[in-house]
Formats: C-alpha cells, sequence, structure tokens
C-alpha cells in the first residue's frame, strides 16, 4: 500500500473530477506486475491502468490488488473498475480507505466480495485519507478542501502598509527555499485565491514558476469591483474575478454574487467543481476565511525578522498541530478542528 501512496501522489492534477488514485498489483510469489495512477480526466482508472501494465496475463490468476481508494461500481467515462478487477482473475484486494461518493459508497466492495473476492478495507487508512484529503472534503462538505497560507515576522506583521511600499510588487519575507515550497504547494491546489487589494500592492502572477506542475486557477476576491486589467495574473486562460462585472479581458471569468460571503463564494467553487483552494492572502482575505470557519487546514511561514510596523497577520488562538524547519524559516501547520 506504501507504493500504491506514492503512485497515487504522481497521479495527474487534470484527472480532476476523478481522485488521484494510486494501485499496484501483486502475483502470487509477492512480486510487483503492474502498477498505475488515474489517468488525466475521461481516461482509465488506476485500477485499470495497473492491470493493462501486467505483461504476463497469466499471473493476474490468484493475485492481489492494493488500492488507495475504493474502486468505482458505476459506468461514467469509463465502465465499472470492480468489472474490470472481477474479469481479471484478482482474488484479493486491499483498499486503503471507503469512498463516499453515493455513486461508488460500498458499492464496489458489494461486487468485488459478491463475486468471490476476498476484500480488507483500511489498510494504511490514515496516509489513505490524508493523501485524498481534498476529494474525500469535496464529497462529504459540498465545499473545495480550503489550505490558508501566510508568512509573518516575529513582531507580527505580513508587510508594510501600502504607503510604506516603495514600489508596486511582490513583497516577499521567506526565504527561497520556502518559497520553493510555496510553489509546491500551489502545483497542488486547483485554485488560488487572494483578495483585490493584494493584486492592487502587489502585481502577484500567482504561477509555479519556481516548481515543476500546473499553474491553480487565480480567483480574486473584489466585492467593491476594484481590480485593474493590467494585472498579470489575467493572462491564466481560467483567471476568475468574484465581485461585480468589471472589464478584465474577455478571457477573464465573472463570479457575480448576491452576496461576497466566504459561504458563498465557497457555495460558487463547489458548483464549479473546484476541488481545493490555496487562500494566500491578504489580511483582510485570510481574517475573513478564518472567521468563517470554512478552512481545513493553516500553514503559517514564521520568518526571523521584524517589520516593527505594517499590516498585521491573523491571529491564532492556538500552538501549531506540528512544525517543520526549511532553511532559516519555520512553517507552523493547523488542522480544523484544533484551532
Amino acid at each position: 500500500m506504501f507504493r500504491a501512496i506514492e503512485c497515487a501522489k504522481n497521479a495527474p492534477i487534470d484527472c480532476y473530477p476523478n481522485p488521484r488514485v494510486g494501485c499496484v498489483i501483486i502475483d502470487q510469489g509477492g512480486e510487483i506486475i503492474g502498477q498505475g495512477t488515474t489517468a488525466p480526466y475521461g481516461g482509465p482508472h488506476a485500477e485499470v491502468v495497473a492491470l493493462n501494465s501486467v505483461r504476463n496475463r497469466e499471473k493476474l490468476a490468484g493475485a492481489s490488488l492494493y488500492v488507495t481508494l475504493e474502486p468505482c461500481a458505476h459506468y461514467g467515462k469509463t465502465p465499472p473498475c470492480s468489472l474490470a478487477i472481477i474479469q481479471s482473475g484478482v482474488k484479493k484486494v486491499y483498499i486503503g480507505c471507503t469512498d463516499p461518493n453515493p455513486l461508488v459508497c460500498s458499492q464496489g466492495i458489494h461486487q468485488l466480495t459478491e463475486h468471490g473476492l476476498e476484500v480488507s478495507v483500511g489498510i494504511l487508512e490514515s496516509a489513505c485519507l490524508e493523501h485524498h484529503k481534498r476529494f474525500l472534503t469535496f464529497q462529504t462538505k459540498k465545499r473545495p478542501y480550503i489550505t490558508l497560507k501566510w508568512a509573518q515576522t516575529l513582531d507580527g506583521f505580513m508587510a508594510p502598509t501600502t504607503a510604506l511600499r516603495s514600489k508596486k510588487e511582490p513583497f516577499r519575507l521567506s526565504s527561497h527555499p520556502v518559497n520553493q515550497r510555496v510553489h509546491q504547494w500551489r502545483s497542488q491546489e486547483a485554485a488560488i485565491l487572494i483578495g483585490v487589494q493584494t493584486v492592487l500592492d502587489d502585481r502577484p502572477q500567482l504561477n509555479t514558476r519556481h516548481w515543476s506542475g500546473p499553474d491553480p486557477i487565480p480567483l480574486v476576491y473584489d466585492p467593491h469591483g476594484r481590480a485593474l486589467d493590467s494585472a498579470p495574473l489575467w493572462k491564466h486562460p481560467k483567471a476568475i474575478h468574484i465581485g461585480p462585472p468589471i472589464e478584465l479581458g474577455k478571457q477573464v471569468s465573472h463570479w457575480t454574487l448576491a452576496q461576497y460571503t466566504v459561504d458563498e463564494v465557497l457555495k460558487k467553487a463547489y458548483k464549479q467543481g473546484i476541488l481545493s483552494i490555496l487562500v494566500e492572502g491578504g489580511a483582510y482575505t485570510l481574517t475573513k476565511w478564518l472567521e468563517s470557519g470554512l478552512w481545513d487546514e493553516i500553514r503559517v511561514i514564521q520568518v526571523d525578522k521584524t517589520l516593527n510596523q505594517g499590516v498585521l497577520a491573523p491571529k491564532l488562538r492556538s500552538n501549531p498541530d506540528y512544525s517543520e524547519i526549511l532553511g532559516p524559516d519555520r512553517i507552523d501547520y493547523y488542522l480544523a478542528g484544533h484551532e
């Protein structure tokens, strides 16, 4: 199952709305004979990719299949994975965690056992739940998985005030190793959200130029329509402006909402199929998300610097669940329900 989880981590982001599943097949002698990950949307699921990778088909007889998430049992873009497993000759199936999707939930397990396969559920369950947290949150909470992220100084500031800024460009507190990690985080999420003041002050690109991975969809929270069309992020082909319609270019989509509350934004994001969002700021936007309680994880980059004055970072009332040192900086992680 460890190998299956590693496979799952390598699944492409664009497989959504299918989850990023990993699958490994072992023959009766304990040798790995096949493995696979979910293909981009419309392509085969991890189980079918793994089954198709087996060169000696005779070795599938009596083999064991390890998969991070319960196999699907319904017809969609592709036939059911449970059917492919049953027809393959595999006799034992080890599942990391169940799928809460009503079309799947326990149905895959039921079909496998009904056809005489031996099924074990909950193998390395915690690790599989962690890997599939975005998909599982989307299915159970009917909203994207939300991560809040910011950097702050020892004296609790995120940045100088606008009046103290010398020019319109991103103000960076953290080190290059942390910047690389942030770009890795961006590559793991479907979208990235910032407030309009950050657009006006920093003119950010919100891409993954320091990491190999896809750029997230930029979302700009602008309930009063203050954004400017010259910001670099509007060049993204799927950029979204959240606010009253203003002229930002033909490629920019607009979400015009009855109310610009966090709850309404997330309802819209869910309807649009956005699986996860990294909320990067600024302070006003982060505080709104924090106070709403509609978040799953917070990552605070603590830098060994002081500003003495500026924009205060949001206040957290608890200690981090865990921390890590990266270069000269420390990253504190907070999990929902513990704050």
